[in-house]
C-alpha cells in the first residue's frame, strides 16, 4: 500500500484532525513501505515532530491575532522550495455549474473579475478577496470539486498553457525517497483535513490558507515589487478523492496518467488593474468557450460513449475532455465517439 492509499484511510475518518493524521503517520514510519530504502525510520519520525512544531506556532499564532507571526513560522517551513515546472501546452480544465441550459460566456470561464472581488470567498488553498483562476486535471475532478451539479448542463472550458509554468508541488508521494518528501509529505497532510461545508470559519484552512499567502510573498521582490518573470500556483490532490468521495472510477494510484485526473490547481491572480482580468494570467493561458453535455448532445448527434479500455476515457466525463482537447489542439484520450448518449433535456 503507497501513501497516498494509506492518506485515504487516515482522512476518512470522520472529524480528524491533522494532530491524529500526522501522528498516525509518524507512527506508520516504524513498518511502513512507503519509505525508500536508505531512508531512516527514527530519523523520519523526527522530522515529522519537527513539522508538528511548527505547525502547532503558526495556528497558536492565528488564534491569537498574530498572523504575521503564523505567517513567518510558514515561511520557515517553506525553506526549501517544492515547485515542479509545468510544460508548454499542458492542458487543464476548468467548470461552472450553470441551471439555465445557457453557455456562459468565455470570459466568464476566467477567473472572478477583479471589480467584483466581493464574490471571492474562503477556499482551502486562497483568500477571501483574492481572485484566483482554479483549474483541473479532467472535467471529472472540476466537476466533483462543485458539489457534483446538474452535469448535462455544467459548462466545461478547456485551457493550455502559453509558456513553461511553476506550481508549488502539494501533491501526496507516492514514496518517500529522502527526509525532505517525509517533511513535505507532512506539511501535505496536515493541509488536507476535510472541513465541515456549513461553518463559515474552517480552523482546518488555516495551514493551507497560511501556505498560499507565503508562496505569493515569496514572489514580491523586497516585498514590494512582484516578480512577474515566470507564473506561479499550487496544485494538489483533490480532498474529495483524498477522503474517500470520488467513487465514480477506480484510479490505479501507481500510475502517474490517471492520478492527474485528480489534480487541483490555483494560479492567483496578482492585479495590475481594479477590474477585469489578469494580463499575467492571460499571458500565460489559452483557453476555449466553454461546452457542455446537453449542448454537445444537442448540437452533434454522434457525440456520446466511444469506445476505449480507459473506463474514465469511456465515460461522459471523457467525451467532454476529448471535445476540449480537440479545440486546444493538444494531444486526445479516445477518437471514437459513436454513441448517442442523451437527448435535449437529459433523456
Amino acid at each position: 500500500m503507497n501513501l497516498i492509499s494509506q492518506a485515504k484511510t487516515w482522512l476518512s475518518v470522520k472529524n480528524t484532525s491533522w494532530e491524529t493524521v500526522l501522528y498516525t503517520f509518524m507512527s506508520s514510519l516504524k513498518d511502513t513501505h512507503c519509505l525508500a530504502k536508505g531512508v531512516d525510520a527514527k530519523s523520519a519520525e523526527e522530522e515529522v515532530q519537527s513539522v508538528m512544531d511548527s505547525l502547532y506556532t503558526i495556528i497558536d499564532s492565528y488564534h491569537a491575532g498574530k498572523v504575521i507571526n503564523a505567517l513567518d513560522e510558514t515561511k520557515r517551513l517553506l525553506i526549501k522550495d517544492f515547485y515542479i515546472s509545468i510544460p508548454k501546452d499542458t492542458p487543464f480544465f476548468r467548470a461552472r455549474g450553470n441551471e439555465t441550459g445557457f453557455l456562459y460566456k468565455k470570459e466568464e470561464m476566467f477567473h472572478i473579475p477583479f471589480d467584483k472581488r466581493y464574490l471571492v470567498g474562503n477556499q482551502r488553498y486562497s483568500i477571501s478577496g483574492l481572485p484566483c483562476l482554479y483549474l483541473g486535471g479532467s472535467p471529472y475532478v472540476c466537476w466533483e470539486e462543485l458539489g457534483r451539479p446538474d452535469y448535462q448542463k455544467c459548462n466545461h472550458s478547456g485551457f493550455k498553457t502559453n509558456e513553461v509554468v511553476y506550481v508549488y508541488d502539494f501533491c501526496l508521494p507516492k514514496e518517500l525517497k529522502s527526509l525532505f518528501d517525509v517533511r513535505r509529505a507532512a506539511l501535505i497532510l496536515a493541509c488536507s483535513i476535510p472541513a465541515d461545508a456549513k461553518h463559515v470559519f474552517k480552523d482546518e484552512y488555516i495551514l493551507p490558507q497560511c501556505v498560499f499567502q507565503a508562496i505569493i510573498e515569496k514572489h514580491y521582490n523586497n516585498g514590494e515589487y512582484f516578480n512577474e518573470d515566470y507564473i506561479f500556483g499550487i496544485r494538489y490532490y483533490s480532498t474529495h478523492y483524498l477522503k474517500g468521495e470520488m467513487d465514480m472510477f477506480a484510479f490505479d494510484e501507481d500510475n502517474d496518467e490517471e492520478m492527474s485526473r485528480l489534480v487541483n490547481y490555483i494560479f492567483p491572480s496578482i492585479s495590475d488593474g481594479y477590474s477585469g482580468l489578469s494580463k499575467y494570467l492571460l499571458r500565460a493561458f489559452e483557453y476555449t468557450a466553454p461546452i457542455s453535455y446537453m449542448y454537445m448532445s444537442i448540437k452533434d448527434t454522434t457525440f456520446g460513449i466511444g469506445g476505449s479500455s480507459d473506463e474514465y476515457a469511456s465515460s461522459s466525463f471523457g467525451a467532454i475532455e476529448d471535445a476540449l482537447r480537440k479545440e486546444l489542439g493538444v494531444e486526445r484520450i479516445r477518437e471514437d465517439l459513436s454513441i448517442v448518449l442523451c437527448k435535449a433535456g437529459g433523456e
